[in-house]
């Protein structure tokens, strides 16, 4: 049924090695879970940021997805629009690796907000004396 999708002589894996290659992503990600609940439950102290550390890692992860979607993305618009064929083969995984980072990104901003639920405030009730006002 999937043929199609598997090019030829491509052998799939085992379900038992492939559960083995997914085990540590998935750790990564329930650790990422629990760093998500204690930061809106606890609140943002749990990032380690202060006046001396004001971004710490926060920032620099937030950028780095960014950047990777837009890479992604990028990729997307040289085979579709520029029409770069050589890029034909990697852009089904440049697109869904876009959406996840872009998607990533969205939930560590949520996540930063520290109130994810009142983040369309940030719309209605714009700080117009604020130079971040341009940026929202």
């Amino acid at each position: 049924m999937d043929s199609a999708l598997i090019p030829e002589g491509v052998k799939r894996c085992s379900p038992k090695v492939f559960f083995l290659w997914t085990l540590p992503w998935l750790g990564l990600l329930a650790w990422g879970l629990v760093a998500a609940f204690l930061c809106l439950y606890k609140g943002l102290n749990q990032t380690n940021m202060s006046n001396y550390f004001a971004f710490a890692l926060w920032i620099v992860f937030d950028l780095a997805v960014i950047a990777l979607g837009a890479g992604a993305f990028f990729t997307g618009f040289l085979t579709y629009i520029i029409g770069k064929k050589e890029l034909k083969d990697i852009i089904n995984s440049a697109v869904v690796i876009g959406f996840i980072c872009y998607s990533g990104a969205v939930a560590m901003l949520g996540i930063d907000i520290g109130q994810p639920l009142r983040g369309w405030f940030i719309f209605w009730h714009v700080n117009v004396h604020s130079m971040l006002a341009e940026v929202s």
